[in-house]
């Protein structure tokens, strides 16, 4: 039998179920859509990624949207970090003084990277809970053994970055990694785990539970809410996207021509395919293909810009208030649980 975690909502006792969180989207993800997902029962993420300077005012800023004026209350928001190119100093004074619920750690060059991050904020902040993106069964075995709290399970499904190639789905990542971890806890803590990638509605939480997971994180869906830091009209590629399984793809180019080639090898993104990437695949150079780019930023052309977006971007069909984006995916997930249940009681 598989052991159990400790149950998500002894650490964090504000989350209603089925538990929807909020990718801590770099850029788009501000300190308001993060406070917004919480103040709805989900768990959001703040995404200053790599860019540490705004934290201490935002995580100011999301204290007092709550009214804590306590000091040692607890902040009902976490903060992701971009590990390889984040320094970790600031971040350790950031989570001691505002004290954020969790941490959501990514992307290190390597493990020992990873581990040293782990331990720093054992020690210095050891009231927040650290949360670990991975996307392969190995990884989650290497992660597994720092203690972490929370595995956050990427499939290749998921817009934004991940390991390079990636092509396995939630479908396959979630039953597996919880197997192993099942079979070789040896008495250690296990992490709860949550899904990632290509989840966008009701019907994608439902299926993660089923798959094992204690819950699912949604980052394109919360591109078209109204709190997020999107430009109108990365919100608008977003909901007018169709075919999302064949309408994006993983590459690196975006993050060439918008001048963040410099993310190690070992990662690459998934965006909407448009004029841009169609462009390269017609053989048009590199060198032109950044001069149309360029010009496309100046005149905010969305049709050739990047727009990171999972494989279920087709199911976004608008824009709305977090908390009702929130509130929609949680009650269609129940509600499908609940006629399940009845239509295969025996």
């Amino acid at each position: 039998m598989t052991p159990q975690p400790a149950t998500l909502s002894q650490t964090f006792p504000w989350i209603k179920t089925p538990l929807v969180v909020s990718a801590p989207m770099r850029i788009l993800s501000g300190h308001k859509l993060a406070v917004k997902v919480s103040k709805a029962g989900g768990i959001g993420f703040y995404g200053p990624g790599y860019d540490v300077d705004p934290v201490p005012a935002a995580l100011r800023t999301a204290r007092e949207a709550f009214a804590l004026s306590d000091p040692a209350e607890v902040l009902p928001i976490g903060v992701g970090f971009i590990l390889w190119k984040a320094p970790l100093e600031p971040v350790l004074d950031a989570l001691k003084t505002y004290r954020p619920a969790a941490v959501w750690l990514f992307a290190p060059k390597d493990e020992a990277q990873m581990q040293n991050w782990v331990y720093a904020i054992r020690r210095s902040a050891p009231g927040v809970s650290i949360w670990a993106q991975v996307g392969s069964l190995a990884e989650a075995e290497s992660v597994v053994r720092l203690d972490v709290d929370v595995l956050v399970l990427q499939g290749g499904d998921a817009g934004g970055h991940g390991i390079s190639g990636r092509r396995g789905s939630v479908m396959q990542l979630v039953p597996e990694v919880v197997d192993a971890l099942g079979r070789s806890n040896g008495g250690s803590k296990v992490p709860a785990v949550l899904a990632a990638g290509g989840i966008v509605d009701g019907r994608g939480v439902a299926a993660a539970l089923g798959l094992g997971a204690q819950g699912a994180v949604l980052g394109t869906r919360f591109i078209a809410s109204v709190e997020s830091e999107a430009h109108a009209g990365l919100r608008g590629a977003v909901v007018g996207a169709r075919d999302g399984g064949s309408g994006t793809v993983r590459t690196r180019l975006y993050d060439e021509l918008r001048g963040t080639g410099d993310w190690p090898e070992q990662y690459d993104a998934r965006a909407i395919a448009n004029d841009t990437f169609q462009d390269d695949v017609s053989g048009l150079s590199r060198l032109r293909n950044k001069e149309l780019y360029d010009i496309a930023v100046e005149a905010e052309e969305w049709g050739r810009l990047t727009v990171f977006a999972g494989t279920g971007v087709g199911l976004v069909k608008e824009v709305l208030p977090a908390e009702k984006i929130v509130e929609e995916v949680r009650g269609e997930a129940v509600a499908i649980i609940e006629r399940l249940g009845k239509v295969y009681a025996s």
